[in-house]
């Protein structure tokens, strides 16, 4: 959820969602082991279920979409989207 808050944040990073929880970022990272992930692999999961979301749930444009998501620009979005689902963002959103 923190994640998901902060995600647009100029500072947005382990160091912000570890001071956010009251931990230090390395005892973030250690718990995530733990747990067998990672924050970059949160921040994905994140990612795609925000990005699924605004395709089937809003109007938004893909480029709207891709900053949303803190994107640096719209190829690495997209490169990202079909990682996830096979298929580019463009095509998937017809597909619905």
């Amino acid at each position: 959820m923190l994640i998901k808050q902060y995600l647009l944040h100029e500072d947005f990073g382990v160091n912000l969602i570890a001071e956010k929880l009251s931990m230090s970022a390395r005892s973030l990272q250690r718990h995530l082991t733990k747990h067998d992930t990672t924050f970059r692999e949160l921040v994905d999961d994140v990612r795609c279920n925000l990005a699924h979301q605004y395709l089937t749930e809003s109007s938004l444009s893909l480029s709207n979409i891709s900053d949303i998501l803190s994107f640096s620009n719209y190829s690495e979005f997209t490169r990202a989207f079909k990682r996830w689902y096979g298929i580019p963002p463009k095509d998937y959103r017809k597909s619905l």
